[in-house]
């Protein structure tokens, strides 16, 4: 027997990649607003350095992607650059608020996601409703 944890589902891994790189190539192009100046922010430069990396992802991994892998890479990677299109021919023209992008949509559906494991990498425990729930994180900026 071994103590060792198993290793994390590489492939939740891989799609939750994809989805770190789009979403913040997304949000350079403006999906999402600056809520202190309620202002769209859009950075070209950052946007296409998130692309080249998901274009980077895509040629080394190519050959070894599940087809579900390739589906989601080619969909996330089309959009995105297809996104950058837009936003740049709107900057252009002066009117990048005309065509910025909606947020991305989630890595996965709930019911494709594998079941939550802890930190040794054993599914969640159901809790029993007599325990007092785990303390949240609350972060505060001042």
């Amino acid at each position: 027997m071994s103590d060792t944890p198993p290793l994390p589902d590489t492939g939740t891994m891989f799609e939750e990649l994809i989805a770190f790189l789009a979403t913040n190539a997304m949000a350079f192009l403006g999906a999402f607003h600056d809520e202190s100046t309620e202002r769209i922010q859009v950075d070209l430069e950052g946007a296409r350095h998130m692309i080249d990396l998901l274009v980077a992802l895509e040629e080394k991994t190519r050959g070894n992607r599940t087809p579900a892998e390739d589906a989601r890479m080619a969909e996330t990677l089309s959009g995105v650059q297809m996104a950058f299109v837009r936003i740049a021919e709107a900057v252009q023209r002066g009117q990048p608020h005309e065509a910025t992008p909606p947020p991305p949509a989630a890595p996965a559906r709930p019911e494709e996601r594998p079941p939550a494991r802890d930190k040794v990498g054993a599914p969640d425990k159901p809790r029993d409703d007599s325990e007092p729930p785990p303390p949240r994180f609350h972060k505060t900026y001042g």
